[in-house]
């Protein structure tokens, strides 16, 4: 009794489950009309021919066809050639990019990346029939590729036939953004803790971000499982946009009044920077002005300084022959002095002899007289000599006096030049520093001014076009 009854509700669960799956399919057929299949993506599409005639029923060729187990490879694409906007690929398609081993069943519709071993409960005739390793990849990533740019556009229909489906849909958040109508294979009852990721109430939670709404079931031969139909609320998804727009509009508005407060401050920077800079400019051109004036005043003393060293160094030739001629003079001084001092010895001598030899050399006493004579006239006649050399001498003196006088003169008149040439070197120096101290505030004024430009090129874009249209503005009105 017991076995009839529970056979019997078997029976009615298996009608009841081939029901909605006949109401679902109209279902999708009357959705075709009110969202039409721009463009339409099934992972999980096997050997395709169930998939090709429900493309054809509902006259899609712009579609992809995705299916992991490298078996089905060219039927799919036997069944895609035909279609000039249809495409097959096989990929195991999931969230990461990693190996995942892919197993293969007795059913093969079941094959999927779960082993058969955790469906035991559910179907404990389904056994593997081998294992294959694919590297998982993410559905947005394979539609970067150029020969799926045209689906990738269009699509907004999107199923998901396998297991888990939730993996596939987190991989492929950047389609169902556009996405209106999504269909996944899942498990009704969330005690069935058979598959992570492929429960009702995950997909519901996935995919209610996007402004999904779950419209619809199908179960398959067991209740527990089938598939559910999520269709997107435009409304609510509108209304959504809509407040992020005004919320967007107004902060961009606030941003607005922001940069224009922003320009005018700058604006008045650049006006006080730029004043601030012609102030600086007239400052440098009267240091520059006089800087000109102080090295002309130095130019003509340093010149003046070698006129009076020239000057100098003749003064200097001169007395230098001056003192020559002076110890020549000198000279011959000593050496008339010393022919006196012998002639005097020699009259000595003479006078000697003559006073003892008086008696006996009279006769000769007239002749040594004369002889006498001669001498003290030689004598008078060196004497004189001596005197004007004396006088030359003197006179010599004073010009070599007159010479040194005027020599520290000179070099009086020189040390006052050379400190007044310490004093415009003193003064040259400090211009120098003052313009060092100058050039140092505008490279710093020329930094703070690039660094706010460069502050405001990369805050407010929109500053710069304002900040060059008013500088064309200053150039203009400014020749």
């Amino acid at each position: 009794m017991q076995g009839r009854t529970a056979a019997k509700t078997g029976q009615v669960r298996m009608n009841e489950a081939a029901s909605t799956r006949i109401e679902l399919c109209h279902l999708m057929d009357d959705l075709t009309i009110l969202e039409p299949v721009q463009g339409l993506i099934y992972v999980g599409a096997g050997n395709g021919r169930a998939v090709s005639e429900q493309l054809d029923a509902w006259d899609v060729d712009n579609a992809l066809l995705v299916e992991a187990n490298p078996g089905y490879r060219d039927a799919l694409q036997a069944l895609a050639n035909p279609f000039p906007d249809r495409a097959a690929v096989v990929a195991l398609l999931g969230e990461s990019e990693s190996e995942r081993d892919f197993y293969l069943v007795s059913n093969p519709h079941e094959n999927s990346v779960i082993a058969p071993a955790v469906w035991q409960t559910i179907w404990p005739n389904l056994t593997s029939t081998g294992v294959v390793t694919l590297k998982e990849e993410r559905l947005d990533q394979l539609l970067t590729q150029s020969a799926y740019k045209q689906i990738a556009n269009t699509a907004n229909w999107l199923i998901v036939d396998c297991f888990p489906p939730l993996p596939i849909l987190r991989g492929a958040r950047g389609l169902i953004a556009q996405c209106s109508v999504v269909k996944a294979r899942c498990i009704f009852d969330d005690d069935l803790e058979l598959v992570p990721d492929g429960h009702l109430t995950e997909l519901n939670i996935e995919l209610e971000q996007f402004g999904f709404r779950h419209v619809a079931n199908s179960f398959s031969n067991h209740p527990a499982l089938g598939e559910a139909l999520f269709v997107r609320d435009w409304r609510a998804s509108f209304s959504d946009k809509l407040d992020s727009t005004v919320r967007q509009l107004a902060e961009a508005t606030q941003l607005a009044a922001d940069r224009d407060a922003t320009i005018t401050r700058l604006r008045q920077e650049r006006d006080h920077r730029d004043a601030l800079l012609l102030r600086h400019q007239q400052e440098l051109s009267e240091v520059s002005d006089a800087l000109d004036e102080q090295s002309l005043l130095l130019a003509e003393r340093e010149e003046r300084i070698a006129e009076i060293t020239k000057e100098k160094e003749r003064s200097e030739e001169e007395a230098f022959n001056l003192t020559g001629q002076v110890d020549q003079l000198r000279n011959n001084q000593d050496e008339q002095s010393r022919f006196v001092a012998e002639c005097k010895t020699e009259i000595d001598k003479l006078q000697k002899e003559n006073s003892q030899r008086s008696e006996s050399f009279s006769a000769q006493k007239s002749a040594l007289e004369s002889k006498v004579e001669q001498h003290q006239s030689r004598i008078a006649h060196l004497e004189k000599n001596a005197t004007d050399r004396q006088v030359e001498i003197t006179e010599l003196r004073q010009t070599a006096s007159l010479s040194t006088k005027l020599l520290a003169v000179r070099e009086a008149d020189l040390h006052d030049l050379q400190e007044r040439y310490a004093e415009a070197q003193s003064v040259q120096e400090k211009q120098h520093q003052l313009l060092v101290r100058l050039g140092e505030r505008l490279r710093v004024a020329s930094r703070y001014f690039h660094q706010l430009r460069d502050c405001r090129d990369n805050s407010f874009p929109g500053a710069e076009s304002a900040l060059a249209s008013e500088d064309h503005a200053n150039n203009i009105e400014t020749p």
